[in-house]
């Protein structure tokens, strides 16, 4: 998913970068809570 995300918004660079770390950080929360 990250590879996709990363390669359809290569343009962006810095900001991907940081929604990702963002959005991974907020999924094994998410994930974490709900087992």
């Amino acid at each position: 998913m990250n590879l996709k995300f990363n390669a359809g918004h290569g343009a962006h660079g810095l900001d991907t970068k940081r929604l990702d770390q963002h959005l991974a950080f907020i999924l094994m929360g998410f994930a974490f809570f709900t087992k």
